[in-house]
């Protein structure tokens, strides 16, 4: 068999001997392409098309290196339509058309270069090469804009092949999802809130910026009482525009939220406070002047309390987050001036 050094005798491989000496002179003058070129057909899926940035290896050009999971390789100029391959490979595949016709290895039909093969097929095979690389090298982004496609139809149509960084499983497949229906992407925004907004409501404007549309629109949202900080508010169908026939995503606000205002700290729904007394105050009891969430109330004290004893004031505490009617408690912490 020919290894390409020890030929036998009538070979015609092109690599010196018995052959045409202009092809092994330009192969043995040329720095030889990534091993995928010489295999021999193997069993192929579209899955495992690879396609990627990488560097002509004779010229030394920018290209995209491109393998089709058939054991076989080209370069590419540019990404996408209309696939120009680059001139170092399109001089390389004229020799290696003859080449493979001699020795009878992987049929031409096997090639992108050949006309055998179907344009849809091609341009199926190529992009999903390319959208493997989205873990990598290559952006969403990037690969939507060279191609010709939104980011929309590019998970529309091919969002099963891949995930991009930062998704969840559920968040992919909830993004995907979006793409087909035509739902338009969710928008995040922030929101900080004082004391007495969070625990009561309010109105707030928000700063958006759209990426579909290229512009910040500002939005007046209505906060419920009883939000905190680990509150995210869903104002519906103020996300992205939608695709065709599609609807609008919706908005997500994170908010930020005071827990404490004076000598009142919110914990929950709950509020709690200190108040010093005199000893004198403490032995007899009576009425003493308290602040709450609603202003100052007197309380009457108990004869005997006690330094750091605890007392609850029912329903002087946050309102419930989307129970606005049920409030939390008010707990004072006794202690002796």
């Amino acid at each position: 068999m020919c290894n390409a050094r020890n030929h036998p005798p009538g070979c015609r491989c092109g690599f010196g001997g018995g052959g045409n000496q202009d092809y092994a002179r330009y192969f043995l003058s040329s720095k030889p392409l990534e091993s995928e070129v010489f295999r021999k057909p193997q069993l192929a899926s579209a899955q495992k098309a690879r396609t990627s940035p990488a560097n002509c290896p004779w010229c030394g050009a920018g290209v995209f290196y491109h393998t089709n999971g058939n054991g076989d390789s080209v370069y590419f100029d540019g990404l996408g339509k209309p696939w120009e391959i680059h001139a170092c490979f399109n001089e390389y595949w004229q020799q290696e058309k003859e080449r493979r016709k001699l020795l009878g290895s992987l049929p031409e039909s096997q090639h992108f270069l050949s006309s055998t093969v179907d344009e849809s097929e091609k341009d199926k095979r190529l992009l999903l090469g390319a959208i493997q690389n989205i873990h990598s090298s290559l952006t969403e982004e990037a690969i939507a804009k060279q191609i010709g496609l939104s980011k929309r139809d590019l998970r529309k149509h091919y969002g099963d092949f891949y995930k991009p960084k930062g998704f969840s499983d559920n968040a992919w497949k909830a993004a995907v999802n979006r793409a087909v229906t035509g739902k338009g992407d969710g928008l995040t925004t922030e929101a900080s809130l004082d004391f007495r907004e969070a625990i009561f409501g309010c109105e707030k404007v928000v700063e958006v910026y759209s990426e579909v549309e290229k512009r910040s629109k500002k939005l007046r949202i209505t906060v419920p009482p009883g939000v905190d900080s680990q509150t995210r508010l869903r104002v519906s169908g103020e996300g992205e525009v939608g695709g065709s026939n599609g609807t609008p995503g919706d908005l997500y606000v994170h908010l930020k939220v005071e827990m404490t205002k004076g000598d009142l700290i919110r914990k929950g729904i709950d509020v709690t406070s200190s108040l010093k007394i005199l000893p004198n105050q403490a032995l007899h009891g009576g009425e003493v002047e308290l602040n709450t969430l609603d202003g100052k109330v007197v309380i009457i004290l108990p004869q005997k309390t006690r330094n750091g004893q605890n007392f609850r004031l029912k329903g002087f505490g946050v309102p419930k987050l989307n129970f606005p009617d049920e409030r939390g408690d008010q707990i004072i912490r006794i202690s002796f001036e």
